[in-house]
């Protein structure tokens, strides 16, 4: 907003249109150059597994929760403003992350181990 010289009150999060979790995580290996298979299971199937939204898997938010993501950007969007591109955010964050030691323990997000568990139980799952 300061770059528009634009004062008053308004609520500035984006992206300016909605984002599925999977445009994001596909941005994200786009990005990265990374061909991780992503693997989506069932919302139950987390519950199930006592998964943290939002802590253990950033970003997802279940059912109950809808909505509370999303803000009226009309007022914003009136002033021209614009958002940064979805794939310059990540290359930032990701370059920004490789900063960070290689022991930096992350407050969000799955333990490796945590997440072999997770993927062992779905595979199971889906198998029998």
């Amino acid at each position: 907003m300061a770059e528009i010289r634009q004062t008053g009150v308004f609520n500035v999060t984006g992206p300016a249109q909605p984002l599925t979790l999977q445009t994001v995580l596909e941005a994200c290996q786009q990005v990265a150059d990374n061909n991780a298979e992503l693997v989506w299971t069932t919302e139950e199937f987390l519950h199930a597994q006592l998964v943290t939204a939002w802590v253990e898997l950033p970003l997802w938010l279940p059912k109950e929760s809808h909505g509370l993501d999303q803000v009226d950007l009309r007022k914003v969007l009136a002033t021209g403003i614009t958002y940064r591109p979805l794939a310059e955010t990540i290359a930032d964050t990701l370059a920004w992350s490789a900063t960070r030691p290689a022991d930096h323990k992350w407050r969000a997000g799955l333990e490796s181990g945590r997440e072999a568990e997770l993927l062992r139980a779905w595979h199971h799952r889906s198998a029998g």
